[in-house]
């Protein structure tokens, strides 16, 4: 009876390994440990230095350029000229190369940052990176309507009155012109030029509008600007023609003011006009002022010299 509780308490002993042996398996788990930490500070190492290669090689842009109405998908036109194409890509490949960081590696937000406040585009523009890695910008382009001359610069505006990144000295566009703006162009507080804003004024924006009609007709090639000047004063705006003489046409395109023609009159008197062959075909009946703003009858001074 004594021996089966003796053999049965030997039974219940637990055998521990030298402590030798339990040394050498921790030194053992620790080298391995360490190994597989090793192993991946090497791996996240290698993974850095190849996103900050990538980053840090130059990355093309290329930039969907606007096309002329007669462009073709074999014959693209654009009617932007090489320097602002030069100086709009400059831009974005300077935004694409700044901070080469795998943390803030974002070139496609900076490059679609730089062309949203460039002044080309109509609202915020397409940028995408390709799978070739090339970073494409495609949108909406600002059309240019004509340019605003002050204090002897002419600014580049868009429809909507915007101004536009280009001026030029007086004459130097081609393009229509407003003459005798109020106000200068919108600036922002680091006195740079506001794209976002139209120009200030309500004479500037009925020029525009005068300009969008009158551009549309037969005899286009005839007007080459407006001018705003006496608009605060007398609500009228002068037509400028390609010979420098002036069509008085009045208040702006449908709006009403006592005593006044209605658009479509002022329409139809400068369309009799154009049809005069023994005038020249001429809008302003070659006089240096002719006024067909008045309900009644058209006033010239008959005894100017033809042009």
């Amino acid at each position: 009876m004594g021996r089966h509780r003796q053999a049965r308490r030997s039974a219940q002993v637990k055998l521990r390994p030298p402590a030798a042996f339990r040394v050498l398996r921790l030194f053992g788990m620790a080298c391995l440990g360490g190994t597989l930490a090793l192993a991946l500070l090497l791996l996240t190492h290698r993974v850095w230095t190849h996103a900050g290669e990538k980053l840090e090689a130059p990355v093309s842009v290329e930039i969907v350029w606007p096309l002329t109405p007669d462009s073709t998908p074999d014959k693209p036109k654009t009617w932007l000229s090489a320097y602002f194409r030069d100086r709009l890509l400059a831009t974005a490949h300077a935004r694409a190369a700044e901070s080469p960081d795998p943390v803030r590696g974002d070139a496609v937000a900076r490059v679609g940052r730089a062309m949203e406040a460039s002044g080309w585009f109509d609202g915020t523009p397409r940028v995408e990176r390709r799978g070739d890695g090339v970073i494409v910008v495609s949108g909406s382009w600002r059309t240019p309507a004509c340019v605003v001359r002050h204090n002897g610069r002419d600014y580049l505006i868009d429809w909507r009155s915007r101004p536009m990144p280009a001026t030029y000295d007086a004459g130097g566009s081609g393009l229509r012109v407003i003459h005798g703006a109020s106000s200068p162009p919108p600036r922002d507080t680091s006195s740079t030029l506001n794209y976002a804003e139209a120009w200030p004024g309500d004479d500037v924006r009925a020029g525009v509008e005068t300009l969008r009609l009158l551009l549309a007709q037969p005899y286009a090639n005839q007007v080459a600007g407006v001018d705003v000047r006496d608009y605060f004063v007398t609500r009228r705006i002068d037509i400028v023609t390609d010979k420098g003489t002036r069509v008085v046409w009045g208040g702006p395109p449908g709006e009403f003011i006592p005593g006044e023609a209605s658009t479509k009159a002022k329409l139809d008197r400068l369309a009799y006009f154009f049809s005069l062959a023994e005038r020249g075909r001429r809008i302003d009946l070659g006089q240096q002022r002719l006024e067909i703003y008045n309900e009644d009858a058209v006033y010239a001074d008959l005894t100017a010299s033809r042009r």
